[in-house]
C-alpha cells in the first residue's frame, strides 16, 4: 500500500508514506500537496481524515498493482500504483 496510487473518481495522486500520512495531489487547485492521514483497520477497511476535519472509513483491497476502494464516497474507484 505503501508509494504512489492514481485514480478514483478524480483521478487524484494519493501517496501513501508508513508514517500515516497521505500527500494528495490533484490536477486542479485546492488540494495538491495537502496532507492527511489514513489509518488501515481490520477487516479490510481504511479510514480517511482530511486536514479539514472530514473523515470516512470505506472498504479496500490491493492485487495486481491495483487499489479498490469501495463503500463510500469521494473515494470509490481503483486506483493503479504509479
Amino acid at each position: 500500500m505503501i508509494g504512489k496510487w492514481q485514480g478514483g473518481p478524480y483521478g487524484f495522486v494519493y501517496e501513501f508514506l508508513s508514517s500515516g500520512d497521505y500527500i494528495l495531489t490533484s490536477p486542479g487547485p485546492g488540494h495538491s500537496g495537502r496532507t492527511n492521514k489514513y489509518q488501515l483497520l481490520d477487516g479490510g477497511r481504511i479510514k480517511f481524515e482530511e486536514a479539514f476535519g472530514f473523515s470516512v472509513i470505506c472498504s479496500y483491497s490491493v492485487a495486481d498493482n491495483a487499489l479498490t476502494v469501495s463503500g463510500c464516497d469521494g473515494y470509490a474507484g481503483t486506483y493503479r500504483k504509479i
